[in-house]
């Protein structure tokens, strides 16, 4: 993709997940779409793949415990603080 740059899959900082606080935006998608807090700290603290944005926001991919892509997308800025969560098409 434009814009992104691809960095070793691995946890975005040593914050414990549960740390994290989630945006009103990510836990309004959490909800539409029935992802759990522990699947956003789970792909936080071992993300399948991990790339960069122009901003510098961490963009994590991971599943949730049911099997369904995700991308949680965690400021560049304030890696505590998750920005969105969306289902990815497979």
């Amino acid at each position: 993709m434009i814009g992104l740059r691809a960095v070793a899959a691995g946890p975005i900082s040593k914050i414990p997940a549960s740390m994290t606080r989630l945006s009103r935006h990510a836990r309004n998608e959490m909800r539409l779409y029935g992802i759990e807090r522990g699947d956003v700290e789970a792909i936080i603290s071992n993300p399948v793949h991990r790339e960069l944005d122009l901003r510098g926001n961490a963009r994590l991919a991971g599943q949730t415990g049911d099997g369904r892509p995700i991308l949680v997308v965690v400021a560049g800025d304030d890696p505590e603080f998750v920005i969105t969560v969306f289902l990815r098409s497979r």
